[in-house]
């Protein structure tokens, strides 16, 4: 954890206040700390190498709100990074120079959310065009999904072979076979449908080991995997589980055994 304490804000200094002034164990406290990670022997200070330039070409009121990991449709490893304009920019981490690199102007502010299958991002804006990345000549696919409205659907993700969107009521799997299709059909695997435990509408969905974590107005939801391609997954309510206000109070791209989330009334791992 960095302690992220300023000089501006500093309080007034107090050691040890639980000791008593007789004992002769008596070892000051930590009163204040600047750039420093805790370490087995203690605190540790840190400093920045500047690795990587800013954009010079972002107008003056523009900024990067999200940079995603994905891999492309040569399964190339890639940074997007997404501004407040809906421009997007590359970076790929071994590449050379290490440079932000634009891709294009979508014009799109919603919710960005991708999902990856078989070694391919799928990513899009919150009722917008769904598109996959060409690295080799740097440019946007357009992806088209069947069988869903595209207008409707909140977020994109992925899980055990499906690529999953959903709407505010609603969650849909594709197909194993073909991620874009999603006509439900018991031959190709693809369905979907509304979560009759869920309350309020569906915020977010976050892809975890044992399947997706479905997290809503008042309550989440545990999709977990189930290995029957009629039924792929099951959906159970989490117990004493609460709702979030958006997409931006679970903690995404998380790759540790919990995931974290800021509840209406507190902050949990699962």
């Amino acid at each position: 954890m960095i302690f992220l304490c300023y000089l501006s804000s500093r309080p007034e200094t107090v050691i040890s206040p639980v000791n008593d002034d007789d004992d002769e164990d008596y070892y000051p406290g930590l009163a204040y700390c600047h750039n420093v990670l805790p370490s087995k022997y203690g605190l540790n200070a840190v400093g920045y190498t500047h690795k990587i330039d800013a954009v010079d070409s972002l107008a003056s009121d523009d900024y990067f709100t999200d940079i995603k990991l994905i891999y492309s449709e040569t399964r190339e490893r890639i940074y997007l990074g997404i501004t407040a304009a809906g421009d997007i920019y590359e970076l790929t981490p071994d590449g050379s120079p290490t440079e932000w690199t634009f891709v294009a102007s979508t014009g799109f502010t919603s919710l960005f959310t991708k999902g990856t299958i078989n070694g391919i991002t799928y990513f899009m804006f919150a009722g917008e065009q769904v598109y996959t990345y060409d690295s080799v000549n740097n440019q946007l696919t357009e992806i088209t999904l069947t069988g869903i409205d595209i207008t409707e659907i909140v977020g994109i993700t992925g899980s055990y072979d499906y690529l999953i969107v959903y709407s505010q009521e609603e969650i849909a799997w594709s197909s194993t076979i073909d991620p874009t299709d999603f006509d439900p059909s018991e031959a190709t695997g693809a369905g979907g449908g509304s979560i009759s435990s869920i309350s309020g509408d569906i915020q977010y969905a976050s892809t975890t080991s044992y399947g997706l974590l479905i997290h809503a107005d008042g309550n989440m939801i545990a999709a977990s995997y189930t290995g029957n391609s009629s039924y792929p997954f099951k959906f159970t309510e989490i117990k004493d589980s609460k709702g979030i206000l958006g997409a931006k109070y679970v903690g995404r791209d998380n790759n540790a055994a919990y995931q974290y989330v800021y509840y209406k009334s507190r902050l949990t791992g699962t």
